[in-house]
């Protein structure tokens, strides 16, 4: 009897690691070089994933379109201004100038379906699709019920991160001269 009970507690133990160090690997050894700035990472394209198996698997896993080099730039945040994760009990928003693109889009993503967003529809905003304050700047309300304005639903449950892609960006070519100021912040509003 204590032999088949070990045998269960070591085939569970090796499954929990296996699973554990394969989750690791593919976010954390997938994502190669990527530069922080203020609240948003830039992320490395992902579209070239000759030699990495781990880039390769971040890829299938995150059904997102990857630009390559000199296409565009992918920013992400899981935290807003005050460097705490978004929660989806609290409301957000998105504020000042974007970064001088041809086209740019603000999504919401999850690791989860969509089942958990109340307005799955309202998940992407696209530049020529928002209203703009009489000074060029902009604020997107991100909340998981109805906003005023432009708004951008975030999920009722659940961590979630933003994406802001800017495409045809002369930034593409040169991410070094980028930096926080350049990019709108994300400030946490009120909470349920």
């Amino acid at each position: 009897m204590n032999f088949i009970r070990n045998l269960v507690f070591g085939t569970a133990i090796a499954l929990f690691s296996g699973f554990a160090s394969a989750h690791y690997a593919i976010d954390y050894l997938g994502k190669g070089s990527n530069l922080r700035t203020g609240q948003w990472t830039r992320l490395e394209s992902i579209e070239n994933t000759a030699g990495n198996p781990y880039r390769a698997a971040l890829k299938a896993r995150t059904t997102g379109v990857a630009l390559a080099p000199g296409e565009g730039l992918i920013f992400t945040s899981e935290r807003d201004a005050n460097d705490d994760l978004f929660d989806p009990a609290c409301r957000y928003m998105l504020a000042g100038r974007m970064p001088k693109a041809s086209l740019w889009s603000l999504s919401v993503n999850t690791t989860k379906d969509d089942q958990q967003f109340r307005h799955p529809e309202r998940r992407f905003v696209v530049s020529h699709s928002v209203q703009w304050k009489a000074d060029g700047a902009l604020n997107v309300a991100i909340a998981p019920d109805i906003q005023q304005g432009n708004w951008l639903a975030a999920p009722a449950s659940g961590p979630f991160t933003v994406s802001l892609r800017l495409y045809d960006t002369p930034l593409a070519l040169n991410t070094a001269e980028l930096n926080s100021r350049e990019l709108p912040k994300i400030t946490k509003g009120a909470c349920s």
